[in-house]
């Protein structure tokens, strides 16, 4: 399963790249392909997070249907989004929203935080960079004027980042 959704991530990713080359050569259709690229990159962030998701050899069934459900479920806006483009202008922040709580599954999921659970410096950081990511998502459904704060933005992508990193590095030292 791990190299399925490896090689599944890897051609979302090309298809994805291959679609962002192709608007910048023909800029004038970017209002057609548009769906596309935004279903594509969705797919490979979903099959990202079910592949590192699936480094952590989690035994819990219901562990794994809600990973793979917040994994999978934001593809759907976009995937309807190609046949009516409408529905993704009314549900563009369902799907950000979505998108940041799979992107806290994600951190979770990269930094083997379901492998290796308890209370360590690697899943604290883990954990916060999550928690982080969630808020976010929260704050884009309550279209909370902070938002509105490129350096509130920054900080905050950047505070994430590090911590990630720092947890992820500390995380690659104990393996």
């Amino acid at each position: 399963m791990k190299r399925i959704f490896g090689l599944l991530a890897l051609t979302a990713l090309i298809l994805s790249i291959s679609l962002v080359l192709y608007l910048l050569a023909s800029p004038l259709l970017a209002l057609v392909y548009t769906p596309y690229l935004v279903l594509t990159t969705a797919l490979t962030l979903s099959f990202s997070i079910a592949y590192f998701f699936t480094l952590n050899d989690v035994s819990s069934r219901l562990l794994n249907i809600v990973v793979y459900l917040v994994s999978f479920v934001p593809t759907i806006i976009p995937l309807i989004a190609c046949f009516d483009a409408d529905f993704m202008e009314l549900y563009w922040r369902n799907y950000l929203s979505l998108t940041f709580l799979q992107l806290g599954v994600g951190v979770l999921s990269a930094s083997l935080f379901f492998k290796k659970p308890g209370i360590n410096f690697s899943n604290v950081c883990s954990a916060i960079s999550s928690m982080i990511l969630f808020i976010f998502g929260i704050l884009i459904i309550l279209e909370a004027g902070i938002l509105g704060s490129f350096s509130f933005l920054i900080t905050t992508a950047i505070l994430i980042s590090l911590l990630f990193l720092i947890g992820l590095g500390k995380r690659l030292k104990e393996v």
